[in-house]
């Protein structure tokens, strides 16, 4: 890449953050982080105008991007489902979300003032991430990069004009089905007996959402996954073609472990978004890893290896969240 070149997509980073920051689209601090090193950013007065906010976004800024391109990535890459390409903390209060550009190149963007009503602060976020993953999506459509489909928006609304068309054929979508075939039911290990395992058996399908797991004080306390479905085995890009056994084992490892990583993140995001952390997203090349906070001790995982519903299977965990079991 010549000097010129190079020049030209600074400035045009630079334009993508001064855009984000002064449209109505819910982000109030956008920095643009490179290797974990923040290069430019650009806050509304809801940052600039309180003490050390400012400081406490670029620091989550630098924080998140350096672990999303290192730490996070790493785990992650060892699944089969590709690389770390978005990562999301929210908290009742705000929000971070860091998606990347290039490798090592990432565009992170923090919400500091979403609503006390958990779902209208829930839709605010998302309005927030969409925003910076369309800006991502036009940036690398500029450089001749493919799309990464950052949180599945680009196929939602691919989804959308479809639905909107008098008449179109079928989708591969709607080919897929509602659930998994007759004769392959959802596997269920673990506490089997446990209140919530109906909720999660509901929310489970192989079409988005493929696995749901509980986690408590102990560990794994029950997981109902459909690993096993054929259309779904084949997305997992692994050179060790695991069982569904094997690789329910991973995400229950993967799962045990979320805490630790999230919880060094959190404390730094705390003086931008607050805290406790209720809700993060690991967004990878194909499908992401959904974790959702119920109290101190238990939290609830989920997961899809189909990229192109990453979002609706979020919307799946966020119907089974508010369907749960006190």
């Amino acid at each position: 890449m010549n000097p010129e070149e190079t020049t030209q997509q600074t400035a045009d980073i630079g334009s993508m953050i001064a855009d984000l920051t002064r449209a109505q689209a819910g982000v109030d601090y956008v920095a643009w982080c490179l290797h974990g090193q923040c290069r430019a950013h650009e806050s509304r007065p809801e940052v600039s105008g309180v003490p050390r906010m400012a400081d406490s976004c670029r620091r989550i800024a630098e924080k998140l991007s350096f672990d999303t391109d290192d730490k996070l990535d790493g785990r992650l890459l060892r699944l089969g489902t590709g690389r770390l390409i978005r990562t999301v903390l929210a908290t009742a209060r705000g929000a971070v979300y860091c998606e990347q550009v290039v490798p090592g190149s990432y565009l992170v963007g923090v919400t500091i003032g979403l609503p006390g009503d958990q779902p209208a602060g829930r839709e605010l976020a998302y309005r927030a991430d969409e925003a910076i993953a369309d800006r991502v999506e036009h940036f690398r459509d500029q450089i001749h990069g493919r799309r990464y489909d950052l949180g599945s928006w680009h196929s939602e609304h691919m989804r959308e004009e479809l639905r909107a068309t008098p008449i179109r054929p079928r989708t591969s979508e709607e080919d897929f089905g509602d659930s998994v075939p007759s004769g392959l039911p959802a596997t269920v290990t673990g506490r089997t007996g446990h209140p919530a395992v109906p909720v999660a058996r509901d929310a489970v399908r192989a079409q988005d959402l493929q696995l749901v797991a509980l986690f408590d004080e102990s560990g794994p306390a029950f997981c109902v996954d459909v690993l096993h479905d054929p259309r779904v085995a084949e997305r997992i890009r692994h050179d060790q073609r695991p069982s569904a056994a094997q690789r329910r084992g991973w995400y229950q490892e993967l799962g045990a472990e979320l805490p630790d990583y999230l919880l060094e993140l959190a404390k730094t995001a705390r003086g931008a978004i607050g805290g406790p952390l209720i809700r993060a997203v690991l967004d990878v090349e194909d499908g992401a890893v959904y974790y959702r906070r119920l109290d101190a001790s238990r939290y609830v995982v989920g997961l899809t290896v189909f990229q192109e519903q990453v979002f609706p299977a979020e919307r799946r965990v966020d119907a089974m969240m508010d369907a749960w079991p006190a």
